[in-house]
């Protein structure tokens, strides 16, 4: 008698875990599409308007137009992005 009331609660807990599972996946799936369809419609309007001026690499920033050019680089660059250099 022991061991039927034993599988049928083993059973009870399973079934319970299976539709947690299932409850889980389906909302975690469902958090996942809202959220990539947020930044699907709103990301082009987070862009940042950069001032313009010399492309700059991630680390080294303008030195290497610097080594390139020399100081005439600031005649280049204020005849093409203004007097601000």
């Amino acid at each position: 008698m022991g061991y039927c009331v034993l599988v049928t609660v083993v059973g009870a807990w399973l079934g319970l875990l299976m539709a947690f599972a299932q409850f889980s996946f389906l909302f975690t799936g469902l958090a996942l599409f809202i959220c990539t369809l947020f930044v699907y419609l709103y990301a082009p309007s987070w862009r940042v308007r950069h001032v313009p001026g010399p492309p700059a690499t991630p680390i080294l920033g303008h030195l290497p137009l610097l080594s390139k050019h020399g100081l005439g680089l600031f005649c280049l660059l204020k005849k093409q992005y203004g007097p601000i250099y």
